[in-house]
């Protein structure tokens, strides 16, 4: 009788601890499960958006000399307001040691570095461009430059609209419009665009547009 009960008990403890082991099991799966369709739908909202990254503007071409243009600009601004700010002084200083030919020429003097150097600089780094950037959507170009005062100016244009000039001019490899551009041809990250917006995918043109004097001169010849 004690060896039979000590064998039901015995047999439901064992029962009760599987049914209660495949309790965590059962969880567990379903956790599981649960876990793998949430890692399914991040991973594609994660790469929805991806299809899009095509239509965004992508960089083609930087400056080499763009981080050293703006040091240069900078120190230039700094110096400009320095002597504005400090011209007040010097006048005085200027009057006390030598009347008016000494203002006059420390006035020279701190005129230039204050308005001749910034305007100077400008005139010759505003046909810079220190960036690219390319729609593939649009196929528009977007080049940056940089204004007197450290500013970024946009020029949006497609290659349609590129104009080289036969006699390029100081700092100018194209013009859009009327605005001068001047880039580095191996700053490109991919020289099919330079090919494009140079306009060297184009058929070549090799007559001299000589036609009508010849024309005329015929004329000339069969009336005498």
């Amino acid at each position: 009788m004690f060896s039979s009960r000590i064998f039901s008990i015995t047999t439901c403890l064992a029962r009760n601890h599987h049914s209660i082991a495949s309790i965590p099991l059962k969880s567990n799966l379903k956790q599981g499960y649960v876990s793998r369709r949430i890692g399914f739908a991040l991973r594609t909202l994660a790469t929805e958006p991806g299809k899009s990254s095509p239509d965004k503007p992508e960089l083609i071409y930087h400056g080499s000399l763009t981080s050293r243009m703006k040091a240069v600009k900078v120190f230039s601004l700094t110096t400009s307001l320095t002597g504005l700010a400090a011209q007040p002084v010097i006048y005085e200083q200027a009057g006390k040691l030598g009347g008016t030919p000494i203002i006059v020429l420390m006035c020279g003097f701190v005129g230039f570095f204050t308005f001749v150097t910034p305007v100077l600089l400008h005139f010759i780094t505003k046909k810079y461009v220190t960036h690219i950037h390319y729609n593939p959507s649009t196929e528009e170009y977007t080049a940056t430059t940089i204004s007197i005062f450290l500013t970024k100016i946009e020029t949006k244009f497609k290659a349609s609209d590129v104009k080289v000039p036969d006699v390029p001019g100081m700092f100018t490899s194209f013009v859009v419009g009327k605005v001068p551009l001047f880039v580095e041809p191996t700053m490109f990250s991919d020289t099919e665009h330079y090919v494009k917006i140079m306009g060297y995918d184009k058929p070549i043109d090799f007559r001299l547009n000589k036609s009508e004097p010849i024309e005329s001169n015929r004329k000339g010849g069969t009336n005498n």
